[in-house]
């Protein structure tokens, strides 16, 4: 009997529990209906709204929607090489923090800096080889001028050594057809180096009695050098053609 009194208590409390359980249950479903409502929006205030105040709520969340899918759109591109000029345009246009901190900013002007640098290194070497080439074209065509002067003076030394020749040949065939006398006469007083290339171009035969009849001291003069090589071929008279330096002088361009 003693235990009947608590016992009774016990039950009330577990219902006084339960009462207060359903009783907080109806309220968060009441509540939680009033905040759909609520997110709903009330047809009656949105009537309320005007046209030009629902365009900017409209156009606010589209520049928010907007935002965000440029900022996923520049993350996923990695955008710190060609893009840098377009984000800092945007960035200046939006008038906002949000697209980039000011450390990010800095570093991609500081990247851009950079690549304005090596494109204009890059513009310098481009330059640089148009001008090298130019150079290189006018070498070729002055190279081609002076091969073709080399061929026409070729051309007129070989005819005038021709014609030399001739002549010379000529004045020799005169000699040997003089008589030895007259012929030894006319060569004692002549210069030496003349009359050895006279007498080194007449036969033997007709030479002969022409150096004999010459006078003695001429003859003993023009007897040395015949025993001698001929002057062109001794090595004191062989000379190498000068060696031709061309210096040229190509554009230089500073690269820094």
């Amino acid at each position: 009997m003693r235990l009947f009194p608590i016992i009774i208590l016990i039950i009330i409390s577990v219902i006084a529990i339960k009462t207060f359980s359903i009783i907080f249950d109806q309220n968060t479903i009441v509540s939680g209906v009033q905040t759909a409502e609520a997110a709903e929006g009330d047809p009656t205030e949105e009537d309320d709204l005007t046209d030009e105040e629902k365009a900017e709520i409209k156009a606010e969340m589209d520049k928010n929607v907007k935002i965000e899918e440029e900022k996923q759109k520049v993350k996923e591109a990695n955008p710190i090489g060609d893009n840098v000029d377009i984000l800092l345009h945007d960035r200046e246009k939006r008038g906002t923090t949000e697209f980039f901190s000011d450390t990010e900013i800095q570093l991609l002007q500081s990247l851009k800096k950079r690549r304005d640098m090596l494109d204009e290194r890059q513009r310098k070497i481009e330059l640089q080889a148009k001008l090298l080439q130019a150079t290189e074209q006018q070498l070729d065509s002055k190279i081609a001028r002076l091969k073709a002067l080399e061929a026409v003076i070729k051309d007129k030394l070989g005819e005038a050594n021709e014609q030399e020749t001739n002549r010379f040949t000529s004045l020799v065939k005169t000699y040997e057809t003089m008589k030895p006398k007259e012929a030894a006469l006319i060569l004692s007083v002549l210069d030496l180096a003349i009359m050895e290339k006279i007498a080194r171009s007449m036969s033997t035969k007709k030479l002969a009695p022409v150096l004999a009849r010459m006078d003695l001291k001429a003859a003993r003069a023009l007897t040395i050098r015949l025993a001698q090589p001929p002057a062109e071929l001794t090595m004191d008279k062989m000379t190498l053609p000068p060696e031709t330096k061309t210096n040229v002088e190509l554009p230089q361009l500073s690269l820094e």
